[in-house]
């Protein structure tokens, strides 16, 4: 039995229906395939019209003393990354990185979306430097 598979322009999956039989039906909004086999939302994505298992993240943190403050980097994000900062304004990226230049040591706390990959929460701790 297929399943109908319901997910926006960029692939991010938005509904489910499994057992489906028919036609796939037209939508203004979204856009929809027939898939056979087990089809998790938060665990999928769909790209080229085919559904694809989650990417897994793969981005290099650097903290870098600078003078009176420190700067973090967060690279190799892909294109169209949500993040959302630690003063929690989000932001779409597409240049690959976030740099977040800070006062005070700490732990900051980014979070990460993107079609293709699952939700992830990544803290930066940032240690005191003399």
């Amino acid at each position: 039995m297929s399943s109908l598979v319901i997910y926006e322009d960029d692939g991010n999956i938005i509904s489910v229906v499994p057992h489906h039989t028919g036609e796939v039906p037209e939508m203004e909004e979204f856009a929809a395939l027939l898939h056979d086999g087990e089809v998790d939302p938060n665990g999928h994505y769909v790209e080229d019209g085919a559904v694809h298992p989650y990417k897994e993240w793969d981005f290099a943190v650097d903290v870098t003393p600078k003078d009176g403050y420190y700067s973090i980097t967060i690279g190799l994000l892909p294109p169209g990354t949500s993040v959302v900062w630690p003063d929690q304004l989000p932001e779409v990226v597409n240049d690959g990185r976030v740099i977040c230049d800070i006062n005070l040591p700490g732990d900051y706390r980014f979070t990460f979306s993107h079609p293709q990959y699952p939700h992830k929460t990544e803290v930066v701790h940032v240690a005191a430097h003399n």
